[in-house]
């Protein structure tokens, strides 16, 4: 193990700046139409409180974004290698929900996974049943064993990206809060959602050093680290059966559809983002960690 205490995690201002530019990246290109900020703006206008991030993001090597002709005047505009660490920030998350989302709610008496029954109900009967208090969310602290697997911290998950993206996906750094615009809070740090994050991330619950326990029936004491890894291996089991489960509901529509690839399939596919079991034959060896998650140069250079 490479760690004997919790990782207290921090978000300072460099932080805080990649990961705006992150979600900037994101709002621009899949919300924007033509994805771009001006190069200047009113002194009312709410998104001046983005232009020293936006500038910072132009000043990179390579460069996030280039300064270019638009209707209305010069624009900044994501570059190719904008695109291509957007992209790759966006495969590791997505990646990191179809491998630990699952571990998102678990009855630590049953060893049951709500996850399990995801495919039996619609998404408001799936709200329901996983919001029951006996679940608990074990996602951080699976994170984190799997990190201190990692002797090598360029190969560790970075649990602080993974959770922002999680809160930016639901949009709630796109929201107004204290009577000051979203844009002046993500910016300035004082985004009550950096906080939660923050505190999710550091939340002593989490550690996954202190999920020991005594037996009930034997009164021995099960070591934290056997617990961590009977809930790994066990999730584990959750995800390769949804996958396959995913695979057959979907061979079943295409031969019911004649192979035509119409709508609907293609909606469950979207929905479910599940990938071909194939792809996750790595997957198999719970305590596996992807290249895709390992320290990228490119991406984290600032």
């Amino acid at each position: 193990m490479s760690s004997t205490s919790k990782k207290q995690y921090e978000l300072n201002s460099d932080t805080r700046e990649r990961l705006t530019a992150m979600l900037l990246l994101w709002d621009m290109i899949n919300e924007q139409d033509p994805p771009s900020y001006p190069v200047t703006f009113a002194a009312d206008d709410e998104d001046r409180h983005l232009l020293p991030v936006l500038k910072k993001m132009a000043r990179t090597r390579p460069g996030y974004l280039e300064v270019k002709a638009v209707a209305g005047g010069d624009h900044y505009v994501p570059t190719e290698a904008g695109r291509k660490v957007l992209k790759q920030f966006l495969e590791r998350y997505y990646l990191a929900l179809r491998v630990f989302d699952h571990y998102h709610a678990v009855d630590p008496e049953s060893s049951e996974f709500a996850m399990s029954k995801r495919l039996e109900m619609d998404d408001d009967e799936y709200e329901r049943y996983q919001a029951q208090e006996r679940f608990v969310d074990y996602r951080v602290p699976v994170l984190e064993y799997k990190n201190d697997l990692q002797s090598d911290s360029k190969k560790q998950i970075d649990v602080l990206e993974i959770v922002f993206m999680t809160f930016a996906e639901r949009g709630y750094f796109m929201e107004d809060y204290g009577g000051k615009s979203w844009q002046y809070n993500l910016v300035s740090g004082e985004s009550s959602v950096w906080q939660e994050i923050l505190e999710i991330c550091n939340n002593p619950d989490n550690d996954w050093r202190e999920m020991g326990f005594e037996d009930p029936e034997s009164g021995e004491w099960v070591e934290p680290k056997t617990v961590v890894e009977n809930i790994v291996a066990a999730g584990n089991d959750v995800m390769v059966k949804l996958i396959e489960e995913a695979e057959a509901n979907e061979s079943d529509e295409e031969d019911d559809e004649g192979g035509g690839g119409g709508d609907d399939t293609v909606e469950e596919v979207i929905v479910e983002q599940y990938y071909p079991g194939s792809y996750y034959t790595p997957w198999r060896d719970p305590f596996y960690i992807a290249p895709l998650f390992w320290y990228d140069p490119y991406y984290y250079y600032w």
